[in-house]
């Protein structure tokens, strides 16, 4: 099935948010730490947009979900956003971009293998060739900035494996339900998670006016709004094409 003009669109402007929020987190972290920072975006993302969802009614589709939502909050949400920020105190933004790029492909992978819906030949060359440009774009420039640069290498690539699970999962488990109760009740949970490890992690200097502006763009921005263009565009055109976002970025 063909992508619409608005489907798109809405993909180029979720590359734009989502892009740049891989610079925003690189420049944040060192000042929150990764638990403080991620629990600080998801929850100023959920309390933004749960008036909105509540005016629209949305509180009855919430609370028919409470495991899928919490399925999808925490184990991924939560999980694969605390390893990009940590990965990102020891590896470039740049190559923590590439990796984040596995995403569809193991998206789509497991779509044709676990779920069975067939790529068809001309969608898997798509997701092979957009993997390879990516590669050979930064192919010698890779550099990390501590000795944990492996680590971090393995954790994003560990992040995108979720992240496809879980874009798989939502198509499966939450195809009928509203993108925004899906993305209120999935930052909702991975936010309340987190906040006993931010407490405990937060730093001991409170960060400066640009940290607090990058972490409000994070909140805003690319979870607020990037979370419900990305649940939009999820049941829309199904995870390998909506993950597809990571090749742009």
């Amino acid at each position: 099935m063909p992508m619409r003009l608005q489907d798109l669109a809405e993909l180029l402007l979720l590359s734009l948010l989502w892009g740049a929020a891989y610079l925003f987190v690189r420049a944040a972290v060192p000042a929150f730490g990764p638990a403080p920072l991620v629990a600080l975006r998801l929850g100023m993302a959920a309390v933004l947009l749960l008036p909105w969802m509540l005016l629209r009614g949305g509180w009855p589709t919430m609370r028919a979900h409470p495991r899928q939502l919490l399925m999808l909050g925490i184990p991924f949400t939560a999980v694969p956003f605390m390893g990009l920020a940590w990965a990102s105190l020891h590896i470039t933004a740049g190559l923590v971009a590439v990796l984040n790029a596995t995403a569809p492909l193991f998206a789509g992978l497991i779509a044709h293998y676990v779920l069975k819906e067939r790529l068809g030949v001309w969608r898997a060359w798509g997701l092979v060739i957009g993997f390879a440009g990516v590669g050979v774009l930064m192919w010698g420039s890779v550099s990390f900035k501590s000795g944990n640069g492996l680590l971090a290498v393995l954790a994003v690539l560990c992040t995108s494996l979720i992240w496809a699970l879980g874009a798989n999962y939502t198509r499966k488990r939450l195809a009928g339900a509203d993108a925004m109760v899906i993305t209120v009740g999935s930052l909702l949970a991975a936010s309340l998670f987190l906040s006993p490890f931010a407490w405990a992690d937060w730093p001991g200097q409170n960060p400066g006016a640009r940290a607090w502006a990058e972490a409000a763009f994070l909140g805003v921005a690319s979870s607020a709004l990037g979370f419900l263009i990305y649940f939009r565009l999820l049941r829309r055109i199904g995870p390998a094409r909506a993950m597809s976002v990571t090749f742009l970025n």
